[in-house]
């Protein structure tokens, strides 16, 4: 009995253990969040963020996959918060770094949409289904997929990360990316991530691809759930061999144009019958994923998917 006993006081005094740093981060957050107001990222105004542990549950307007049995198989705490009966909502990891005024800028992305380019129809009625412009040319990838619509918010949220180099916004964008992946795909469907890749001179300009962070916040977030430790992100399987203008401001036709033949397969063996995720910033046209889409398909890739945070439509 005392034995017992002994066993027991040591489990209690390990979990207590366990959970004094994470209590003593939640406390030294809180008084920081208080007395230290920080400026938000969508307008650039003072404000006292609420920490993502206690934001209120807000009810998205997000088509939840709770009925993907698919995505219950893990049992992550990750994917019960795509699937419970209450689904998550961006707008609440970001509420470090967005004021309440501005997050009604994030707009998600729901059905129904075009299944393979994720173009969300005008028309709120029926399911998924193919769009015109995939019907009359095919992507070389066959699903992406993003997390919200490109409003003035997304839009500051990105270019802030991107050019003027806050890359902390990666981790809460990694993680909004994490849970759109698990709206439509499950963890066992991809071997590799491949970040959308920077051509070295753009690299050396602004000193880091953002892609690449997003892939590693991304990785971050499911690589405690089954099946996930085996992926791996595979930064050098794609290079931008061509200096290709900023696609900003480009239509369609001169961004095709602009991107043809700019990616090559660094190491084409291991591509080979991969099932590869590609992860960008922005789904515009669609011009840069597919060319990427095509290179790692002439190299053997079995699957192409995309995953992006906004969407410009």
């Amino acid at each position: 009995m005392k034995a017992s006993n002994t066993s027991g006081n040591k489990n209690k005094k390990s979990v207590v253990k366990r959970a004094l740093p994470t209590v003593f981060k939640r406390v030294t957050r809180s008084v920081l969040t208080t007395f230290f107001p920080v400026r938000c990222m969508g307008c650039d105004q003072l404000f006292i963020p609420t920490p993502v542990d206690s934001s209120p549950k807000v009810q998205p307007s997000v088509r939840c996959a709770s009925g993907n049995t698919n995505l219950r198989e893990t049992g992550n705490t990750l994917i019960s918060d795509v699937t419970s009966p209450t689904p998550w909502s961006a707008s609440t990891l970001l509420t470090q770094w967005v004021c309440a005024d501005c997050i009604a800028g994030w707009k998600p992305v729901t059905s129904p949409m075009c299944k393979m380019c994720g173009l969300p129809f005008k028309s709120r009625q029926g399911g998924d289904h193919l769009c015109g412009e995939c019907i009359k040319a095919p992507k070389y990838f066959q699903s992406a997929r993003t997390a919200a619509f490109y409003t003035p918010l997304t839009m500051a949220l990105i270019h802030r990360f991107k050019y003027n180099r806050k890359i902390q916004l990666a981790k809460p964008l990694g993680e909004i990316l994490a849970k759109t992946f698990l709206r439509f795909w499950r963890i066992d469907d991809i071997d590799v991530i491949v970040p959308v890749p920077l051509h070295f001179k753009r690299f050396r300009q602004r000193g880091f691809n953002q892609a690449y962070l997003l892939a590693k916040a991304f990785l971050n977030q499911i690589k405690n759930t089954q099946h996930a430790s085996r992926v791996k992100i595979e930064k050098e399987l794609l290079c931008r061999t061509l200096p290709t203008v900023s696609q900003t401001g480009l239509k369609r036709k001169s961004r095709l144009k602009n991107i043809k033949n700019a990616f090559c397969a660094m190491k084409p063996a291991m591509v080979n019958a991969q099932r590869i995720l590609l992860i960008d910033d922005i789904y515009t046209t669609g011009a840069t994923v597919n060319e990427c889409a095509m290179t790692l398909h002439n190299s053997g890739a079995s699957r192409i998917d995309v995953l992006t945070i906004a969407r410009v439509f």
